[in-house]
């Protein structure tokens, strides 16, 4: 899926530095006098009392002290790599206020990071933490000790680069919308098998695939056939195999060019023309993108393949989430990256944007030509996964003279 969240370039990629350190590591944060560090290098909290012994014991973040020059930084605090437990932002020297409680059966492992747009080198940073214990007597918590203070003696600058947030880019769509386009996408079938222990196992298989792991069991001698009664099994002679998403200026060219056959979708039907019923839609909330091999100055094929997502009037835009695939090509000194602060560099390979993989299975519904060298690639979603279901259904079989 194409990280494109909104109409024109990219949002969010900026240059920053960031400098991490961890809590655990005692080459950063050296063993100090009464260190409460457990030998992992974790803080280790307990929230529940054992018989007999009181084991509850938590931990507060006091405050976090950095040493920098006059530079604009954000300060984050991480609890096992998971979301910010504290964020506060700063230009050069300051202490931090936290006030951050770490209590509850845990093993605390932190990690703290300065961001920041410029490349910097802080002199050192430091935190200060409280050990609390339950007192049953009291019924309160109450201080294990002074605070500590730990101070870490590796203050190695980070160097600015350019970051993405990719969260921040992933297209609007719901995680149900995109599971249930995938299992359309590719006909797939869902199972769950429970173990002897209980555990459990979500089985994905395309429906074909599926149907292959059943048993075959002959049933001849269990059918009467002296009396039969037929009941039409399927409403539909028909399915409409397609793509909702098409907003850009050469899928909608090549649709209005052939306007029964549009660009990588398909129109299926039973074959036969005494056969009613009504049309099946098979729609897919997906962006479906027309691609295009540049022409050299000498009128030759290039080996650089594009997509442009801009309307007709040429303006961007943002359509629904685009599901591609890419195949890396060699750009034969046609592309360079253009970095300001060296000279351009020419490219031996990049990831070339296409609706057909490198094993030459498409994403289109039906038969379609490969923007890349114009041959056809039958190899389609309907050929992979519905076409063997659809013709075993209405393929017909004769009349049965009972």
């Amino acid at each position: 899926m194409w990280l494109h969240k909104q109409a024109g370039g990219m949002s969010q990629a900026e240059e920053q530095s960031e400098l991490t350190t961890y809590f655990n590591n005692f080459t950063q944060w050296p063993l100090v006098f009464n260190d409460q560090r457990e030998s992992s290098g974790a803080l280790r909290t307990f929230g529940i009392e054992q018989p007999n012994v009181n084991l509850r014991k938590r931990f507060i973040l006091n405050t976090y002290t950095v040493n920098a020059p006059a530079v604009d930084y954000t300060l984050e605090i991480r609890d096992n790599g998971g979301f910010p437990i504290f964020s506060g932002s700063a230009n050069g020297s300051n202490t931090f206020t936290l006030n951050r409680l770490l209590e509850n059966t845990s093993d605390h492992i932190l990690i703290f990071k300065l961001i920041s747009q410029s490349s910097f080198t802080p002199t050192s940073q430091s935190i200060v933490i409280q050990q609390e214990r339950w007192d049953t007597y009291l019924n309160q918590w109450t201080s294990q000790g002074s605070p500590i203070t730990y101070t870490c003696t590796s203050a190695t600058g980070g160097s600015a680069t350019a970051t993405v947030n990719v969260p921040e880019q992933m297209p609007e769509m719901k995680v149900y919308d995109f599971i249930i386009n995938l299992f359309k996408m590719h006909l797939l079938t869902s199972s769950i098998t429970t173990e002897l222990n209980g555990d459990e196992t979500l089985e994905v298989l395309p429906l074909v695939d599926y149907y292959s792991t059943g048993t075959e069991h002959d049933i001849t001698k269990y059918i009467d056939v002296k009396e039969t009664q037929v009941e039409r099994l399927i409403p539909y002679k028909e399915i409409k195999f397609s793509y909702k998403g098409r907003k850009t200026a050469l899928i909608t060219a090549y649709d209005e060019a052939y306007p029964t056959a549009k660009f990588g979708d398909l129109n299926w039907n039973a074959g036969t023309d005494d056969m009613d019923g009504e049309r099946y839609s098979v729609g897919l909330g997906f962006e479906h993108a027309y691609y295009e091999r540049l022409i050299s100055s000498g009128g030759a094929l290039s080996n650089v393949q594009y997509g442009l997502f801009v309307n007709q009037d040429l303006e961007p835009v943002v359509g629904l989430p685009l599901i591609h695939c890419i195949v890396e090509r060699n750009p034969s000194g046609h592309l360079k990256w253009n970095n300001p602060s060296i000279s351009p560099t020419t490219l031996t390979a990049y990831n070339a944007p296409t609706n057909i993989d490198s094993n030459g299975k498409s994403i289109h519904w039906g038969a379609q030509f490969d923007e890349w060298d114009g041959s056809e690639e039958t190899r389609s979603l309907y050929y992979r996964f519905y076409s063997d279901n659809l013709q075993s259904l209405f393929t017909f079989r004769g009349v049965i003279d009972l």
